[in-house]
């Protein structure tokens, strides 16, 4: 997991997980990390961009950000009903709390699970992200029913774009999802799972305003999420990753100059059956609030 910087304690709640994760290598949860090489020292005194004490990390600050009745916890708020479809941006936390995904664009509904690479049918998720893609103000797509999608290949996700299986059980299996140079996405309340030789998720050259959430992250060919490349103002929230081996990478490389803007919320994952990196963070920085 790695240490934090000179002088700088952890807490008694994350030395506990740390013990644990050592023990028997299958938990980590109720944990807010957040890795920021560039401002480091900020976030640790409970600077103004992070949105928690830094004392613990369970406790939210008094001044959360709220509209109407929806606080945003960063844990229930996405299933209460000032929280339904559009309105689920109000409850983003952390480094990608300014995150709107799809709200701006229309509605498209997943009704077919099959998947064409060449030629995507109309009604299949890899239709919709492409459509998403090309509309203006992006789109936000959602499922008319449980479902198990088999990709035939990776899906490159577009900017301005929400995928939300709050509605139905769905999972991805087979090929992973890649966010690839863009901003403003959200993953939410789905399943992916077995990708093959690649990440489950990608988000690399640049990044940004990515929000991933109630997602449920299995056996990834290389690993199950990996931010790299310049990419920043991401949060990973109330996920579940299952992995023998690799889980977390925040950054490529220690020797990488792109990602010293590296910005990451981590935040009340579980952490199960997990060799290494729950989370490693790269570039030699550490900060656990």
């Amino acid at each position: 997991i790695g240490a934090p910087p000179p002088g700088r304690a952890l807490s008694d709640s994350f030395n506990q997980a740390c013990h644990q994760a050592r023990l028997s290598f299958t938990v980590i949860r109720n944990l807010l990390v957040h890795c920021n090489p560039h401002k480091a020292s900020s976030r640790s005194s409970g600077g103004e961009e992070g949105n928690y004490h830094s004392s613990s990390p369970l406790l939210p600050r008094k001044k959360l950000k709220q509209v109407g009745s929806c606080v945003a916890d960063g844990t229930k708020c996405q299933f209460l009903p000032c929280a339904k479809w559009k309105k689920l941006p109000r409850c983003a936390v952390g480094f990608a709390s300014s995150v709107t995904g799809g709200a701006a664009g229309p509605y498209f509904t997943v009704t077919d699970p099959s998947d064409d690479p060449l030629s995507p049918r109309p009604g299949t998720l890899r239709h919709a992200i492409e459509a998403a893609g090309k509309s203006p103000g992006g789109g936000w797509i959602r499922f008319d029913r449980a479902m198990t999608v088999v990709l035939e290949d990776r899906v490159w996700i577009g900017s301005n774009t929400t995928i939300d299986g709050r509605q139905a059980n769905v999972t991805i299996v087979h090929k992973g999802l890649v966010l690839y140079g863009l901003e403003n996405v959200i993953l939410v309340n789905i399943k992916v799972v077995t990708t093959g030789a690649s990440d489950t998720i990608h988000i690399f050259q640049g990044a940004r305003r990515v929000w991933i959430d109630h997602v449920t992250i299995e056996e990834g060919g290389l690993g199950l999420v990996t931010v790299a490349g310049g990419s920043t103002d991401v949060t990973v929230s109330n996920c579940y990753l299952k992995d023998r081996k690799f889980s977390m990478l925040l950054g490529a490389s220690d020797l990488d100059p792109s990602d010293k803007i590296l910005r990451v919320t981590v935040y009340r994952n579980w952490f199960d059956s997990s060799g290494e990196r729950m989370p490693h963070c790269r570039q030699d920085q550490y900060q656990y609030n």
